[in-house]
């Protein structure tokens, strides 16, 4: 990445910003101030090593990026981040633009859930990724202003169960009018699917990898036309063949793949 990309300020498009470490200035990373003029960034923006500002204080607003990943923070980074929100300058603060579409949030270590604040605004967002954040607990809570999403995807949080609890977190799925697409990969204590699923009738395509503690499907599954089953040696046995036990909850899905083995396409049962 060349110094001085701040004064470029007709570029629109940058794919990759390295925060250098004390958000100072290095061969191949910048200061995170240096994105302030770059008005017309649009498309994708990926925004590193954002925990190399450990007295991150503020910056900037990036109004055209239409996807953005935040990748190798930190929960103090994340939460400074919201802070700026209330930033008294007019060019010192962030604001994720409520026109962007796709957000990724990766390899945050300390994250425990996901700050209902981060996606207050993001009315227009249409996919969500949370991936590798393995302290991570609780996401359902920020669901509420997730109007628009369609795909989700959420992947290696070991500590994330994404059971229902006694604080109606279930009720949060409703929110969620337009998910077409739930992919649950590598979750270690998904012990059941939410119940709040049912609130969600839109939902066509559900993936479910490598969640070993998960035992048994849900009656809610009306509304799916795939279902894909991966590494789930328990959820498995019930579900593999028409004589299994969990068998009459998915029949009327009409396209099931178990391990990586089509058994129903287009309604027609192939084992």
């Amino acid at each position: 990445m060349p110094r001085g990309i701040g004064q470029l300020t007709s570029l629109e498009n940058l794919s990759a910003f390295m925060v250098a470490k004390d958000n100072g200035v290095s061969k191949h990373s910048g200061r995170l101030g240096e994105l302030r003029d770059l008005n017309n960034l649009r498309d994708v923006l990926r925004i590193m090593n954002l925990c190399s500002c450990p007295n991150l204080t503020s910056t900037p607003l990036i109004p055209s990026v239409q996807h953005l990943v935040l990748k190798n923070a930190s929960k103090k980074s994340l939460k400074d981040i919201l802070k700026m929100k209330i930033s008294v300058h007019p060019f010192l603060f962030f604001d994720f633009p409520s026109q962007l579409k796709i957000l990724q949030i990766e390899n945050i270590e300390d994250l425990e859930f996901l700050p209902e604040e981060l996606l207050t605004n993001l009315t227009s967002l249409q996919q969500l990724y949370i991936r590798y954040c393995p302290r991570i607990t609780k996401v359902s809570s920020a669901f509420r202003h997730l109007t628009s999403l369609e795909h989700l995807v959420i992947l290696a949080c070991e500590e994330l169960d994404l059971s229902d609890s006694e604080d109606h977190s279930d009720m949060r799925w409703q929110y969620l009018r337009r998910l077409r697409v739930l992919q649950l990969v590598n979750l270690n204590k998904l012990a059941s699917i939410p119940k709040g699923l049912q609130h969600v009738p839109t939902l066509r395509k559900l993936t479910i990898q490598n969640c070993p503690n998960l035992i048994s499907l849900l009656e809610w599954m009306g509304s799916l036309t795939a279902l894909w089953i991966e590494e789930c040696p328990q959820l498995l046995e019930r579900c593999k063949s028409n004589i299994c036990v969990d068998w009459p909850k998915i029949a009327h899905i009409p396209n099931i793949s178990i391990d990586d083995r089509w058994i129903q396409v287009n309604g027609c049962y192939k084992l």
